[in-house]
């Protein structure tokens, strides 16, 4: 779609989010979200705000270049080899 669109003057870019904190997780066993926790380098899951944040970005000025991205917001998670046990 980038390839497609960005003669036109349109940005396509997404937002690829990891964990986030929502209702469900806090239905979650408490050992389940450490171990979640513990298989990102930042320790924690996002937040909707993050998520927005994120997407405010690319809809924003400040990402007028670019175009056809994909932008991770997964606190590192998907930089790291993961356990075997990891459920993402």
């Amino acid at each position: 779609m980038a390839v497609d669109l960005g003669p036109r003057g349109i940005r396509v870019n997404m937002v690829a989010p990891g964990y986030i904190h929502t209702d469900r997780w806090d239905k979650l066993d408490e050992s389940l979200c450490t171990r979640r926790r513990n298989n990102c380098p930042l320790r924690q899951e996002a937040s909707a705000e993050d998520i927005a944040q994120a997407v405010a970005f690319l809809a924003s000025d400040a990402s007028a270049n670019i175009c056809g991205e994909r932008l991770v917001v997964d606190g590192g998670c998907s930089a790291q080899h993961m356990p075997e046990d990891a459920d993402c």
